[in-house]
């Protein structure tokens, strides 16, 4: 098996170069599947819409989806599975709205790296819930937006104009959720629109390259057997 790894490790250095491999690996990555969290019917049935903002018709369109306040509901339960690193987690959320105040506005929830929108459904049914309009965005090259990975950064400018577009003439105070790799974009949408008034940054990404290598470890551990840290360092600063 060693030599094998040696043979491989060799074959990748030749075509492409240590950090050069790192770099496509991690810019190549696809979305985690989200059927198991919520059907196209099922959010349907949930109040949320799903809908697409293009800058214009020869820019890359974000895809979002967006519900209204759940202010008639007297209770709220959902109950979720997802896989967690090959082990079966159930989110559950229970709400009673005499244990809730109720609050007015619109958040805007940013989910993580290989996630996509509908893994912030839970998230946004709790928001929804005290009051709020909420609008959940696909990252670049994720879900069901086009473009290429923006690392949280590039993302930020097509949101900037995504939220314009979401609040019009509305001057209700709007909230940003960022998780993980959202909490870059949301960190860079606060600084860039004025309409952001509050931030909720929900295990935010630590510095990139170390990212990577904690990723790499997780979900490619026969990869990070025979590449050293430093390298995969070098192909995530360059990605």
């Amino acid at each position: 098996m060693r030599v094998e790894k040696l043979i491989l490790l060799f074959g990748l250095l030749g075509l492409t170069g240590c950090s050069a491999t790192i770099s496509e690996y991690i810019s190549g990555q696809q979305s985690f599947s989200y059927e198991h969290l919520a059907s196209s019917d099922e959010l349907v049935r949930l109040g949320f819409q799903n809908s697409n903002y293009c800058l214009d018709q020869n820019q890359t369109c974000i895809s979002y989806l967006s519900a209204e306040p759940l202010t008639d509901a007297s209770k709220l339960d959902y109950k979720v599975t997802i896989d967690a690193a090959g082990k079966e987690e159930a989110i559950q959320l229970h709400l009673i709205r005499k244990n809730t105040g109720l609050y007015r506005g619109q958040v805007i929830l940013i989910h993580g790296f290989r996630m996509t929108k509908e893994f912030m459904i839970n998230s946004a049914l709790y928001f929804r819930f005290l009051g709020f309009s909420v609008s959940i965005p696909d990252l670049l090259a994720h879900g069901e937006s086009g473009g290429e990975i923006g690392y949280g950064v590039l993302d930020s400018q097509i949101l900037d104009a995504v939220l314009d577009h979401l609040s019009g003439s509305n001057d209700c105070p709007t909230l940003v959720v960022g998780n993980s790799m959202g909490a870059v974009a949301a960190t860079h949408l606060a600084r860039k629109n004025d309409r952001v008034s509050g931030l909720i940054l929900q295990a935010p990404m630590m510095i990139f390259d170390s990212a990577s290598v904690n990723y790499i470890n997780s979900y490619s551990p026969f990869m990070a057997s025979f590449l050293p840290d430093y390298i995969i360092r070098e192909g995530a600063v360059n990605a």
